[in-house]
């Protein structure tokens, strides 16, 4: 069979837990605080920008961060041999820090949800 032909019969599955674009608001707005990676050449760039939006829209802690590197999509299976994926590795190790911290510093759980009213309110 054709990998081309392949791709082009598959469908995306209607689960909202493997495919978030599938999930209703209410579920979505019950994520955790999250970091979405990308780069600029992954093709799902698109796809983590209308994400990121929309969930932050609905409350949830976002950073979206796409490395300064041009790399590929699957970038971190070449973090041992190139320097450019071993940094934008880094940038995640970094982001997944971050989210530690904010927990330990704020008490909040990583799986607990804040709306963004109650973290306006904090920081006045």
């Amino acid at each position: 069979r054709s990998p081309v032909l392949e791709f082009t019969r598959f469908r995306v599955p209607r689960d909202p837990y493997l495919s978030p674009y599938v999930a209703p608001d209410e579920l979505l707005a019950q994520l955790p605080p999250m970091a979405i990676i990308s780069t600029p050449l992954d093709p799902c760039l698109d796809d983590c920008v209308m994400f990121a939006k929309r969930v932050h829209g609905l409350g949830v802690r976002t950073n979206l961060i796409v490395t300064k590197e041009d790399l590929p999509h699957g970038f971190l299976n070449f973090a041992v041999a190139s320097k450019e994926a071993r940094a934008a590795m880094m940038q995640i190790v970094g982001a997944i820090q971050e989210l530690l911290r904010a927990e330990e510093e704020t008490g909040e759980e990583v799986g607990e949800r804040r709306t963004m009213d109650e973290e306006e309110e904090e920081d006045q």
